[in-house]
C-alpha cells in the first residue's frame, strides 16, 4: 500500500474538505482516490466515497454504502455496518432489503429498541408495496412478541385486504378487531367514523361485523 508522508495527508484531507465545501464534485474524487491509497480500513475508505458522493446528493452514494457495509460485516465490524445501512435507508427509504438487513444487524447487536422500529418501518414498507401477505405476517409476529398497539398498521393492512377479490376471512378479522380495539382505546372518535367509513365502501358485511364489534365491547 502506498504510504504518504503525514504532512501531505494532513493536507489532503483539507483539500477535500474544501472541495466539498466549494461543490467541487470532480476535484473532491481525485482528491478522494489519491488519499484512499493512503487509508488502510477499506470499510471506512468506501464510507468515505459514500459519504463524498452524498455531500453532493449522487444517489451512487447508496452502493458505495452497501459495499462499505458488507466489508464491516465481512469484519465483524456490525455497528459500523449498521450505520452504515441506516445511511442507504436514509437516501432509499422504500427499499425492503435495506431495513431488514438493520433488523438483522440490530438483532445481533442486541439494540431490541431498534429491532422493534426497524420492523415497524417493515410493516409500512410492506403496506405502502402493497404485500399484505408479508405484512400479515410480520404483523402477527410482532402482536405475539410485543404489549406495544400497533392499531394504524392493522386499520391499514384490514383496507388493503379488502381491496383484494377474495379476502381471506381469518386475516381481516384478526386485524379488524385489533384495530377496533385500539381506537377504542384510543378514544379517538373521527379516526374510528373514518374507518368505518371506509369499510362501508369496501365491504358493506365488514361493516356491518364491525358496528356489531364495536356495539359488543363498548
Amino acid at each position: 500500500m502506498m504510504q504518504v508522508p503525514s504532512d501531505k495527508y494532513n493536507v489532503a484531507w483539507f483539500k477535500l474538505a474544501e472541495c466539498v465545501a466549494r461543490g467541487e464534485k470532480e476535484r473532491a474524487l481525485g482528491v478522494y482516490r489519491l488519499l484512499s491509497h493512503s487509508i488502510e480500513d477499506q470499510a471506512f475508505a468506501v464510507q468515505l466515497e459514500g459519504d463524498i458522493l452524498l455531500a453532493f446528493n449522487d444517489k451512487a452514494a447508496v452502493d458505495k454504502y452497501v459495499q462499505a457495509a458488507k466489508k464491516y460485516i465481512e469484519e465483524n465490524r456490525l455497528l459500523q455496518a449498521a450505520a452504515v445501512y441506516e445511511h442507504a435507508h436514509a437516501i432509499e427509504p422504500n427499499i425492503v432489503r435495506y431495513t431488514k438487513k438493520l433488523i438483522e444487524l440490530y438483532t445481533q447487536l442486541k439494540f431490541m429498541d431498534k429491532v422493534l422500529q426497524c420492523q415497524r418501518i417493515l410493516v409500512h414498507q410492506y403496506l405502502e408495496q402493497k404485500q399484505s401477505m408479508e405484512a400479515h405476517q410480520l404483523l402477527v409476529d410482532l402482536l405475539k412478541k410485543n404489549e406495544y398497539s400497533f392499531t394504524q398498521e392493522q386499520k391499514q393492512l384490514v383496507l388493503l385486504l379488502l381491496e383484494q377479490p377474495h379476502p381471506i376471512d381469518e386475516q381481516v378479522n384478526m386485524h379488524l378487531e385489533g384495530a377496533l380495539e385500539g381506537l377504542m382505546m384510543g378514544d379517538n372518535a373521527q379516526d374510528l367514523q373514518q374507518f368505518l367509513t371506509a369499510l362501508d365502501t369496501l365491504n358493506p358485511l365488514y361493516h356491518e361485523y364491525a358496528l356489531k364489534y364495536l356495539k359488543k365491547n363498548s
